[in-house]
């Protein structure tokens, strides 16, 4: 049996500085599973759009769960999604496994490019990637002044001319 004082001996915290906080278990609990190596992305939920993604993916969704991505977008929206809360959502003929394969791997991060398209009578123009937003935004001024744009519900645009400009971004 482990006793307390031999666990606060080899505590990660024992060099711990002035004014930092206290440890707490989940700070002990996360410590501990990354010395022992265990996942724990697998017992952690996802954000809904990251589960439609991999259902878009596999081969199964698509041929049995035709439609389950926007439901669970709409019924999820807002909260994370766990393994568990999806297999008592989803129908019973939805294997298990195939649930738990949602949640297998890491999650993708990848790095956001800020994307501006210019559209005329619906052909793409041009496409210009930017490395932050604030190059896109000043790209976008320049446009709507080339162009004569005005503010449309989700995009720039001009009736007249037919050109439309549309954003990756907020």
């Amino acid at each position: 049996m482990i006793k307390l004082k031999d666990l606060l001996k080899e505590s990660l915290w024992s060099d711990r500085k002035f004014g930092e906080p206290l440890p707490t278990v989940k700070d002990y609990k996360e410590a501990y599973d990354k010395k022992n190596k265990k996942l724990t992305e697998a017992n952690k939920s996802l954000p809904p759009f990251e589960i439609a993604k991999r259902m878009m993916k596999s081969k199964y969704w698509n041929k049995v769960g035709k439609g389950f991505q926007e439901k669970i977008i709409k019924k999820f929206r807002g909260r994370g999604v766990t393994p568990k809360a999806l297999d008592k959502w989803l129908p019973d003929y939805i294997e298990g496994r195939e649930i738990s394969k949602l949640f297998e791997g890491k999650l993708s991060e990848k790095k956001f490019i800020p994307t501006i398209t210019i559209e005329k009578y619906d052909k793409v123009i041009s496409v210009e990637k930017f490395k932050s937003e604030n190059d896109a935004k000043k790209y976008i001024r320049q446009m709507v002044k080339k162009y004569k744009l005005k503010k449309q519900k989700g995009f720039w645009g001009n009736p007249k001319t037919g050109i439309e400009l549309t954003q990756n971004f907020g």
